[in-house]
């Protein structure tokens, strides 16, 4: 039972390396970026390393001053919605930060 917790902490533990080439984890791993990084104030290019590209170039939610990464379908048992995470910048800072659904 301890290794089944202990795998689960981990297999939702962010890591850069997870979230650009396992984008089908990022609905799990989302909320420990969240939880244990401080988004807020961070320059936009700490942001595109920390996460990869900008998925904003898409045209979804699409404005200025904006980054964006597709989360996944939604968290539950049914969903037709997809999750994203936007960050807002403001003088090239981080401003806010949420996680959406469309």
């Amino acid at each position: 039972l301890l290794f089944s917790a202990v795998a689960f902490v981990l297999n939702n533990s962010f890591s850069t390396d997870k979230w650009v080439s396992e984008p089908e984890l990022r609905t799990r791993i989302a909320d420990d970026l969240l939880n244990n990084y401080e988004l807020a104030g961070k320059a936009e290019e700490e942001i595109i390393v920390l996460l990869g590209k900008n998925d904003n170039d898409d045209g979804y939610f699409n404005v200025d001053n904006r980054y964006m990464s597709w989360l996944g379908p939604e968290r539950g048992f049914i969903s037709i919605d997809s999750e994203w995470l936007i960050i807002n910048f403001v003088d090239g800072r981080v401003s806010e930060y949420n996680l959406i659904t469309d």
